[in-house]
């Protein structure tokens, strides 16, 4: 459920308003506890946007530590009606740097609770070096920087406190947060060889320009 009259879903009282997204069916092939990650709203473009977590039955097998599948995420976006609009896939992180490296994560090692302890004994099989939600976050903050280079001081410390907060949370080490980056920048080395990326790279940066940015003769 969504609040009714706001900008930002942060600006709002959390009351429920008895709205819903209308979800694509295919949303219903999710692995059991592995649907949606947090639902965010852009003012500008006015479009809510959410992400799978985990690869959809019908785009594959769900990764684990042992069959080192890739993980096929889905990225669905939503206007004001709440109407489903714009839907993109795209391959995450597999599980075989972890897998080779196999350390035991700090609350494990430790024997305490994390931060998010209702799925510690689902972590607790699992592995923290790299960390791959912080390989994530730099990678947004990489491929946002591309199309908007005067925010790339802002996106790269973002990023980094994101990346903090998986040490604060118990589930990860700092070293394990300093691989991701490395990781993260080879990634993005890769991808700017890649022509399909490159192509919709393009066409982001002439989608923001044409839309935030004047021409001098404007200003």
């Amino acid at each position: 459920m969504l609040p009714e009259k706001c900008d930002s879903l942060q600006a709002c009282d959390d009351k429920l308003t008895g709205r819903r997204l209308r979800i694509p069916h295919v949303y219903t092939m999710a692995y059991s506890n592995r649907s949606f990650e947090a639902l965010t709203y852009n003012a500008t473009t006015r479009r809510f946007w959410t992400t799978t977590e985990n690869t959809l039955k019908c785009d594959g097998y769900k990764p684990t530590i042992t069959n080192k599948e890739v993980n096929v995420v889905r990225l669905q976006s939503f206007g004001d009606d709440l109407e489903p609009l714009e839907q993109y896939w795209y391959m995450s992180d597999s599980t075989s740097t972890q897998d080779y490296y196999r350390r035991t994560r700090p609350f494990a090692y430790f024997n305490e609770p994390s931060l998010v302890s209702a799925i510690d004994s689902v972590k607790r099989k699992t592995y923290s070096y790299p960390s791959g939600d912080a390989v994530r976050g730099w990678m947004y903050a990489l491929t946002l920087a591309l199309v908007v280079p005067d925010a790339t001081e802002e996106l790269m410390k973002r990023a980094e406190e994101y990346a903090m907060s998986r040490i604060i949370c118990g589930r990860h080490y700092k070293s394990d947060i300093e691989a991701s980056l490395v990781e993260a920048t080879a990634i993005m080395s890769r991808l700017l060889s890649n022509e399909a990326f490159t192509k919709q790279l393009s066409k982001a940066k002439e989608e923001y320009q044409s839309k935030f940015c004047r021409p001098e003769s404007s200003k």
